[in-house]
């Protein structure tokens, strides 16, 4: 399928090159976890696998914070401007000192969680060393890699921080009481990496630390608003599944989830590398002609597609040995897990086009809209059939979040600005 992309990206020679980078960094962030997940699972037990997935989930919403839509609005802005220096280094100051900001945000938000929520109580110091996956996914300049099509640099540096992290957790995982750290180290591999692009961008791009005016990093933070609501609900109706099942739920039947969930998400971070990758080449397509946008689409999209929905087959027919293999068990409530999520990226990738097409096009109210009536579906779901399913009514609330927010961003493509359709 590499081939076949490659050939039809014949002449986007960018577009192609930052879909591999984008692939591989996304791989690296998703599969190590998944070889490591075997250590860990054998080490501390399916119960604080669980507890660790609970945790991880509330750090997912302020990673929503901390990233505040940049990958989007930074990112277009990035590529469009790609050769204007001194708006580069604006772009480049004005998220910095935004997400600054919106790090101390989180730090408040998590101090008042540890109070009013008793099962984090119970783990605070698990809690307290995950937050640095937040200072870490803050870090990474994924935006400014990927607005100047040049995610290679990024991808070189994550996948060596990554590979400090697989070495620090077997060195230092050694029995049940170590889970705390787990999420720590996951943490410090972002962080090496962000902190280390970040100056690698500066010097590579000539890049000067300014302090912005606060009046800017108000009317940013303005401008990105609805882009990050929708985000938000994005990171809401995903991590949701696991905060109210371990709600719910014991924490062993959350660990067998979070499982299952694993090994899903490796998929789905896929997906979403891919369209951060071909995502500056959509904003760009955008303002020179819908039709070559369409064009584009169908060259790039279809054999992508295909190859997810053969992943999904995959995942189904091979559920017991994947699942074997990554949790040295083949629980079979974890196998029926693994097998109703299965399809769940492929139903993710039909809607790549459509989201694609309104993001490029600052449809931002309507992304929201969706988003948010995805994320009320969900957690409604959620809170009714996890409490009398537990672990399966979870997964029957994603897929049915999955296949409305697919239909509705194209239904409201349509409806709301026709002359932009793709179906």
């Amino acid at each position: 399928m590499m081939n076949k992309l490659k050939a039809l990206t014949e002449g986007r020679e960018a577009v192609f090159k930052n879909v591999v980078a984008l692939l591989v960094l996304q791989g690296t962030n998703f599969l190590i976890p998944l070889i490591v997940m075997q250590h860990v699972i054998k080490t501390i037990g399916i119960e604080y696998y669980g507890v660790i997935g609970f945790i991880q989930a509330i750090m997912v919403y302020f990673f929503s914070i901390t990233d505040y839509g940049f990958n989007i609005t930074a990112t277009q802005e990035i590529a469009v401007h790609q050769t204007e220096h001194r708006k580069l280094e604006r772009t480049f100051n004005l998220v910095l000192a935004t997400k600054l900001i919106l790090i101390v945000l989180t730090v408040i938000l998590g101090l008042i969680l540890l109070i009013i929520i008793p099962e984090l109580r119970d783990e605070k110091l698990a809690f307290c060393l995950a937050y640095v996956l937040v200072l870490g996914q803050a870090a990474l300049p994924t935006w400014f890699f990927q607005g100047v099509e040049k995610m290679k640099y990024i991808t070189l540096m994550n996948f060596v921080a990554k590979l400090i992290f697989v070495v620090v957790i077997f060195l230092f995982i050694k029995q049940k009481e170590d889970y705390p750290f787990v999420l720590f180290f996951y943490g410090i591999g972002n962080l090496v990496s962000g902190v280390v692009g970040i100056f690698y961008a500066k010097t590579k791009y000539n890049l000067k630390f300014k302090c912005p005016v606060f009046a800017d990093i108000v009317k940013e933070i303005t401008n990105g608003w609805s882009i990050f609501i929708g985000n938000f609900s994005i990171s809401l109706y995903i991590n949701s599944n696991v905060f109210i099942l371990g709600l719910f739920a014991s924490n062993l039947v959350l660990g067998y989830y979070v499982i299952a969930e694993k090994i899903l998400m490796a998929v789905r971070h896929l997906l979403s590398a891919f369209a951060q990758a071909i995502y500056p080449h959509v904003c760009k397509l955008s303002e020179l002609s819908h039709d070559k946008l369409k064009k584009f689409y169908k060259e790039i999209l279809s054999p992508f597609i295909l190859g997810v929905l053969a992943i999904g087959v995959g995942l189904f027919v091979f559920a017991e040995e994947i699942i074997l293999l990554f949790s040295n068990t083949a629980n079979p409530r974890i196998v029926l897990l693994l097998r109703m999520l299965s399809f769940v990226p492929f139903i993710v990738a039909l809607n790549i086009p459509a989201n694609l097409t309104i993001l490029a096009n600052k449809f931002n109210r309507t992304y929201s809209i969706v988003m948010i009536l995805g994320s009320i579906i969900n957690i409604g779901l959620n809170v009714g059939l996890a409490s009398l399913f537990e672990a399966e009514g979870t997964a029957v609330s994603v897929i049915i979040t999955e296949v409305f927010i697919t239909v509705g961003l194209y239904v409201v493509l349509r409806k709301n600005h026709a002359e932009k359709a793709i179906l």
